[in-house]
């Protein structure tokens, strides 16, 4: 799960929860990248911030990959 650009990953923590519990799946929840440390109006995400955008793309990929080897994969 990604957060949206204005939503902050522990917001989802109860979301994510949830699914985890119900449908005994294992959620993986990714920080925006406004939880990075940098200030929020350095950020384009509303306006085509594509760095941005392929910043958070490829920190789900990584996280499918850490879950992936996780399993034997």
């Amino acid at each position: 799960m990604s957060p949206g650009s204005n939503q902050a990953r522990a917001d989802m923590r109860n979301e994510a929860l949830e699914y985890a519990r119900a449908l005994g799946l294992v959620v993986l929840v990714v920080g925006p990248v406004a939880d990075r440390g940098r200030p929020r109006e350095d950020l384009d995400v509303h306006f085509g911030g594509r760095e941005e955008a392929i910043e958070s793309v490829v920190d789900l990929l990584r996280g499918i990959d850490v879950l992936k080897r996780a399993r034997g994969r």
